[in-house]
């Protein structure tokens, strides 16, 4: 059986290299994306097993305005095959891909990783979620989170399993000699509030450490240190690669909870130790993983953990230690390649 793997944000890097981890298990995989997300466009490309095809859409990247022209030519040329959408049960896409997966006889498999338990939706989308997991086939949880969120809304248990959306391609992220450690600690990722900034800035200028700050999208404005905005996916790990600490540390603003945090085992893949908190589903996460978790939303145990990693005697030694910690766990844990392996179990796909 084929694997289709589809979602309004699946041509990123991040989630295409899983279709390319699967492909090389043996199972023919076609994943179907916008033809840009963010600042990228993408084109359609094809290796042993696997291939890639870009649809159109009528404006920006949203849940809302694709059109489906490229993935129903995709499903009708490659049946039979297992429908992966990588989307919100909610939404209008998932609504549109179950439509397709009951026209041509495929089975459909659905991802979440929505996490607030009390989060409800007013009609229609509280019916098209009704109607989603319904059918679905089989639904995967990114988080224990959601799955006591699908559960609480009607979800049958024998359909829900947890994995997280994607893994990290270790060889992409990795520890790369040469550079320069410029910055005591780095941050990467949207900015905004809720993702712990104004903690993050506090605790770096109390304790006079150099900040970088990558990333985007957001309304949050960094006031201190240096900031680069968003860069291409690939040229990430240089700069991972630069600072000799990754602080990740959102916090419950207006109901925030996180749902993954892929910046935290790509730090940690590169051999950077990271200071976590235990916002959301964080501990479900990284509960295993040689990370320093703090309490959210508290500055105090952010200070006293940089200062554990960076300014006592014998820290260097420690991090380094640490680091090489840190990537055996991603590779034995959330590397592309355990990701993949367990999602063509969960779909039993072959």
């Amino acid at each position: 059986m084929n694997l289709i793997i589809t979602g309004h944000s699946v041509s990123h890097y991040r989630q295409r290299v899983l279709g390319e981890a699967t492909a090389r298990l043996g199972i023919r995989t076609i994943v179907v994306g916008p033809e840009r997300w963010g600042d990228e466009t993408y084109t359609s490309y094809e290796k042993k097993n696997f291939i890639f095809r870009t649809q159109q859409i009528t404006g920006p990247p949203s849940f809302y305005n694709f059109t489906f022209s490229t993935l129903n030519r995709v499903i009708s040329g490659f049946r039979p095959a297992m429908i992966y959408v990588m989307e919100e049960p909610f939404t209008l896409f998932a609504r549109e891909c179950l439509r397709y997966a009951k026209e041509y006889g495929c089975p459909l498999a659905i991802f979440t990783w929505e996490n607030r338990l009390d989060f409800r939706l007013s009609e229609p989308y509280d019916r098209i979620e009704q109607d989603v997991i319904r059918d679905a086939d089989k639904i995967i949880c990114g988080n224990k989170l959601a799955m006591r969120r699908m559960l609480s809304v009607g979800a049958d248990k024998n359909k829900l399993h947890v994995l997280l959306q994607s893994g990290i391609d270790t060889e992409l992220f990795r520890p790369i000699e040469g550079i320069e450690k410029k910055y005591d600690v780095l941050y990467h990722g949207r900015l905004v509030r809720e993702k712990g900034l104004p903690y993050l800035e506090n605790v770096c200028r109390d304790l006079k450490l150099s900040l970088l700050t990558v990333g985007g999208r957001g309304t949050y404005h960094i006031k201190y240190g240096d900031a680069v905005d968003w860069i291409p996916y690939e040229d990430l790990p240089k700069r991972i690669n630069q600072a000799k600490t990754g602080v990740q540390v959102p916090f419950s603003f207006q109901g925030y909870q996180e749902q993954g945090n892929f910046a935290i085992a790509e730090c940690m893949a590169c051999g950077i130790p990271v200071v976590i908190s235990n916002n959301g589903s964080l501990p479900d996460n990284f509960g295993t993983a040689p990370v320093l978790t703090i309490q959210e939303g508290e500055e105090e145990p952010l200070k006293s953990s940089l200062m554990e990693l960076l300014r006592h005697a014998g820290c260097e030694e420690e991090r380094k230690k640490l680091g090489t910690d840190c990537r055996r766990w991603v590779i034995e844990n959330l590397s592309v390649d355990i990701i993949a392996k367990k999602l063509v179990d969960i779909l039993e796909v072959s």
